[in-house]
C-alpha cells in the first residue's frame, strides 16, 4: 500500500505538478503528443514511459 501511495505521489508531483508550474510561468503545459507521421524514435520513449508506469501500478496492485 505504501508503494502505491509513493508512485502515485511521484506521478502527481513530477508530471502534473511540473506541468502546472510550467503553465503558470509560460502559459503552456509543454506536453506534446507525437503525430501519426512521427518517426519511431519520437513515439517509442513516450510509449515506454506509459507502459512502464502501467506495469508498475499493476505489479503493486496485484503483486
Amino acid at each position: 500500500m505504501v508503494s502505491l501511495i509513493l508512485i502515485s505521489s511521484f506521478l502527481l508531483l513530477a508530471v502534473l505538478g511540473r506541468s502546472f508550474v510550467q503553465y503558470k510561468r509560460n502559459g503552456d503545459f509543454g506536453i506534446r503528443a507525437a503525430s501519426r507521421n512521427a518517426p519511431l524514435v519520437e513515439i517509442l520513449p513516450g510509449a515506454i514511459f506509459v507502459v512502464t508506469f502501467c506495469l508498475g501500478f499493476g505489479l503493486i496492485l496485484f503483486g
